[in-house]
């Protein structure tokens, strides 16, 4: 089958459009009699003996006719069509969307979930489409088939990751997920050629396709409900653990063609860094439940942690104030504190927006840790880190714990800037921002380029946090 045939459409019994419908297919016989009598008795009128009034009485039926057969059309049109070019809403949502009823996916912004709630035979609620562009589609998800809510939710996610969801929409796609998982055996099984098709297109130029939702691992003890994030050589996906808990799973994959001394190399510091961060006990990091070897390939079974990141807290709500990035900046340095405290140190290597997440008010935690395993780097020559935010030591492969301080100065740039610092670079706050002189200080020093103009150690971090607060300077 090709991709371009691959197409999706999603029932839409909206109630509005069933009452039109039922409407003019009882008022039919009525105005095609009337329309049809006109027509006869006016033709010959026009015809014969034309005045302004039958003209105008002429085609003033014809309209009516016109605009009954167009509604009838327009409301008898129960489908949502998700295709790889686009979405196609139903007909009669057409003059609420500025009669533009198809959208490019890359006209699509957000997706926003609203007033959810999961009942045994449909799902109540409203889910919001809004466009870069032109009115915002809203449409009841009790409109649509439970099974198919969850294809038109997986369609989403899969041809428009660029838009933003709100974590609604991921927690209803892991229920539905799950409850269909339970109610069949597998999860997902009637949406394999999407993901097969979809993931063919994506992935095949490489050598590593990652697991498909429904896949089992350790002979069926965790179930991949669907991936979360795909790059390089790894990918990240939210499982089902035996005791039916949601955990996610970092998967990572060795080149077949590495020389078989890094392969070797690299399995021994998975399972010795592996082995160190499952013995860590944090109450803001997210702990390794679990890790090990299947098909070639390395896992890490991390702590689900239900929130937010501050990439996306970001993209939201807009750059934060001075308040609200040093309260942050003093939790994610005591975090770093105690990993720089371990013996011998851990070096997170990925503090970035992405691997913070905000949860539980405004308390943060870090995930993802797979960015701390040597083994993925040491095996292929891959750079571990994101560009906007990883240090020039790091960047040639000699990280140390003042690596992490510099990513931790440019996520706070971030917070205050709503943009992503230059890479490889001493970051200086633009003089629109407005901080104090300290905090600009503060963040120039994270970040110096050299490793003896940034601060020694996180403690000296958290020493300068805590003298900003002692001065006031989070009001």
């Amino acid at each position: 089958m090709e991709q371009s045939q691959l197409e999706i459409a999603i029932p839409y019994k909206s109630w509005a459009a069933r009452l039109g419908l039922f409407f003019f297919l009882l008022t039919a016989p009525v105005w095609l009699l009337i329309a049809v009598a006109a027509g006869l008795f006016l033709i010959p009128v026009v015809v014969i003996s034309p005045s302004v009034q039958g003209i105008s009485t002429f085609l003033f039926m014809l309209g009516l006719l016109v605009s009954c057969l167009m509604a009838t059309i327009a409301c008898s049109d129960d489908k949502i069509f998700l295709s790889k070019s686009g979405i196609a809403l139903p007909l009669f949502m057409a003059p609420f969307l500025g009669f533009r009823r198809s959208r490019a996916w890359s006209e699509l912004k957000s997706v926003s979930l609203s007033n959810v709630s999961l009942e045994k035979k449909k799902v109540k609620g409203r889910l919001t489409l809004s466009f870069y562009s032109g009115p915002t589609a809203n449409l009841n998800l009790a409109s649509m088939p439970k099974d198919q809510l969850e294809k038109f939710l997986l369609g989403v996610d899969v041809w428009a990751p660029h838009c933003l969801k709100n974590e609604h929409f991921s927690d209803l796609q892991t229920n539905l997920s799950i409850e269909s998982g339970s109610s069949s055996g597998a999860a997902l099984p009637s949406y394999t050629q999407l993901w097969e098709e979809e993931l063919r297109r994506r992935f095949f130029p490489t050598a590593f396709v990652p697991l498909e939702a429904g896949a089992k691992l350790r002979d069926g003890a965790l179930v991949v409900v669907r991936q979360l994030a795909f790059g390089g050589l790894s990918a990240i996906y939210l499982a089902q653990d035996h005791n039916r808990s949601l955990v996610v799973l970092k998967e990572s994959v060795i080149p077949l063609n590495a020389e078989e001394a890094a392969k070797q190399k690299a399995t021994e510091l998975f399972a010795r860094e592996a082995t160190i961060l499952s013995s860590l006990q944090h109450e803001r990091i997210s702990r390794v439940l679990d890790f090990f070897v299947e098909n070639n390939r390395q896992y890490l079974v991390l702590e689900q942690i239900r929130g937010q990141d501050t990439r996306q807290v970001i993209i939201e709500r807009g750059k934060q104030n001075q308040k609200m990035v040093l309260s942050w900046a003093l939790q994610i340095a005591e975090i770093l504190s105690f990993l720089h405290g371990q013996e011998p140190p851990i070096i997170h290597r990925d503090v970035t927006p992405d691997n913070l997440v905000l949860s539980g008010g405004n308390k943060i935690f870090l995930i993802d840790f797979g960015a701390s395993n040597e083994f993925l780097g040491t095996a292929t020559g891959t750079l571990v880190g994101k560009q906007a935010f990883i240090s020039p030591e790091q960047f040639r492969g000699k990280a140390c714990p003042q690596s992490d301080i510099y990513a931790f100065g440019a996520s706070l740039y971030y917070y205050l800037t709503g943009e992503d610092p230059e890479p490889l670079s001493t970051l200086y706050l633009p003089d629109d921002v407005d901080v104090s002189s300290q905090l600009r200080s503060f963040i120039t020093k994270c970040t110096a380029y050299k490793l003896e103009d940034r601060y020694p150690s996180i403690q000296e971090v958290i020493s300068d946090l805590h003298g900003m607060f002692a001065m006031g300077l989070r009001a």
